[in-house]
Formats: structure tokens, sequence, C-alpha cells
């Protein structure tokens, strides 16, 4: 067991509605979004930053991704000394005494959707393509069909992302029930990649507020 998952799981008893899933300490259910809290290792000997995760399942993914976390405790807030498991539980303890029910209040697509709104003008086609998926699991089928296919149109830069928002656009030509079966198999992927079966729910199918 990592020294993050040793740490996390003296936290887990305190933090209810919460399971430990291999190094992060998830909050339960597993909709579309995986939210939880995270010991990432530094460059600073014996310390380690604490995240807030926040991380889309909506597409394939390989490892954990903080793109959209938040550090709790890191540089400007003295990182979690971890050389003492029981002493540094006791700092994660207090660091997440404030911060549980913001997670408990991302419950979902249209929550993902507001936190991640700064971030709209951001043209790395990873991020462009979480907001045309978010777009269309919150119904609203037109905006992720444009966004999809103003990528489509951009010179590919990154073979590997370009070939997730091919499968996407294409599947989302093929019809809105196509691309949702897509979106639930990568989310089932990463369900069992990252072992959140105890915590996963499945979320509810595709409802429309727009037209298509």
């Amino acid at each position: 067991m990592s020294r993050s998952a040793k740490i996390l799981k003296l936290v887990q008893p305190t933090v209810p509605g919460t399971v430990l899933c291999r190094d992060v300490l998830v909050l339960a259910p597993t909709g579309y979004l995986l939210r939880g809290f995270f010991l990432n290792a530094t460059s600073q000997k014996h310390h380690m930053d604490l995240w807030k995760v926040v991380m889309p399942l909506h597409r394939p993914l390989d490892t954990l991704v903080l793109t959209y976390g938040t550090i709790i405790a890191g540089p400007d807030d003295h990182r979690v000394k971890v050389d003492d498991v029981e002493r540094a539980a006791e700092v994660v303890k207090q660091c997440l005494r404030h911060e549980v029910q913001a997670l408990r209040d991302l419950e979902g697509p249209p929550q993902f959707l507001q936190r991640i709104s700064r971030m709209s003008v951001n043209e790395f086609e990873v991020v462009q393509l979480d907001f045309a998926l978010t777009h269309f699991l919150i119904g609203d089928v037109s905006e992720a069909r444009r966004i999809l296919r103003s990528q489509m149109e951009r010179p590919e830069v990154y073979p590997t992302h370009r070939q997730v928002t091919r499968r996407a656009f294409e599947a989302l030509e093929a019809g809105p029930e196509a691309l949702q079966r897509l979106i639930d198999g990568w989310r089932d992927d990463n369900v069992a990649r990252f072992c959140l079966e105890p915590t996963s729910r499945r979320p509810p199918g595709l409802r429309l507020v727009r037209s298509t």
C-alpha cells in the first residue's frame, strides 16, 4: 500500500460517504465524475500536496487527471509532511473539514460545466472535448456537435486526443444514442481501471434540453 493510501485509510472513517479506491479517497456515489482527495508526491522529500480531485470519466483515461482539481495544502499552505503516517492523517483531517461539502455539491455534469466554465477559452483539444461531452450529457446536443466539429476542422496536434475526438464526433453524427453508448462504455472502463466499483452508480440516460 502506498504512503498516500496508508494516510487516507486513516482519514476515511472520519469522512462519511467516502471509500478508499487505490490511492484516492473517493466521495460516493460516482457517476460521470470522480470526486475525491489525493496526496500527490512532490520533489520535497517526505512532503506531499493534498489535492481535491474532480475528474470527468466520460472519455478514455490512463492516469489520474488533476486538471480540474485544486491543491488544498501545497506550496502556499505548507505541504503535508508524511514521514509520520498518523500525524499526517491528522493534518489531512483538519484540511478536509471545510472541503467535503464543496465536493458533494458537484453532483454531475451541470455542476462540472459550471466549475470549468472559466476554461472555455482554453484551446487545448482535450479540454474542448470535455466541454463538448459535458454539454452533451446535460442534453445540449447542438453545442456538443458545434464544439466537436470545430475541433475536427483544426489541425491535428496530438493524434491520441484527435482519435478520441473523432470517435465522439462520428458517434454523434450517427445519433445521440450512439454517443451516449460510447460515453457510457468509456465511463465503465474508467470505473474498472481506477477501481471505483464500490462507489459507482450508473447515471440516468440523456435528456435533451435543446434540439439536435
